[in-house]
């Protein structure tokens, strides 16, 4: 999603699943409980606005729609657009806490937490170092299970919970992730929820804090 330009140091998922149902009408048969989120620390990344395209398909129907992503130094904002260009919803989070704004007459169906949980595992939780070819089990920076593969010295994806477990949320890069990087697309499967993702950065602007 966020470009290589971003440099980001710190600290999963249902990134757009909000945008994805909210926007095109989809909406999960169940939603997951509210998860864990990692404190949104001050200075985890520089400033920056990305507009990004997102791709959704649910339920076997397949759809685009138009999302920004902005952080500001000590908030972060995620926002959906409508295929008109206006605002749908905002979902904010600063530190702990977590807002939701709606903008027209349509639900957000996920967890907002869930949301961010997805913003925080694919641009705030980078590799920090270079693991061998395969499988890797850690934990998240709230504790969850996490397992990890690795090919050609860069991060493939991540599986939430256990790896062979066909319900547990994934998240992809489909070039690979290196330490140091930011991701410029990201995929997201959330098979309990029959929902993929397929986010792309298409510009970034830096700003001031």
């Amino acid at each position: 999603m966020i470009p290589r330009a971003v440099p980001s140091r710190a600290n999963r998922s249902v990134l757009a699943l909000a945008l994805a149902s909210a926007i095109v009408g989809c909406r999960p048969a169940a939603a997951p409980s509210e998860p864990e989120v990692p404190t949104l620390v001050a200075g985890v990344s520089p400033p920056f606005v990305a507009r990004q395209k997102v791709v959704a398909t649910h339920a076997g129907v397949r759809r685009a729609f138009d999302a920004v992503l902005q952080f500001d130094g000590a908030a972060l904002v995620l926002l959906g657009m409508t295929p008109m260009g206006t605002k749908a919803f905002a979902v904010v989070q600063r530190g702990d806490g977590v807002e939701v704004t709606s903008y027209v007459d349509m639900p957000v169906p996920a967890p907002p937490r869930a949301i961010l949980r997805d913003i925080h595992g694919a641009y705030f939780d980078p590799p920090q170092r270079v693991e061998a070819d395969g499988w890797h089990r850690r934990r998240t920076a709230v504790g969850d299970p996490l397992d990890e593969r690795w090919a050609g010295g860069r991060l493939q994806e991540r599986v939430y919970g256990r790896r062979r477990d066909a319900r547990a949320s994934r998240l992809r890069f489909p070039e690979g992730l290196a330490p140091g990087e930011i991701p410029r697309e990201v995929a997201l499967d959330h098979p309990a929820l029959d929902l993929r993702l397929e986010i792309h950065t298409v510009e970034l602007t830096r700003t001031e804090p």
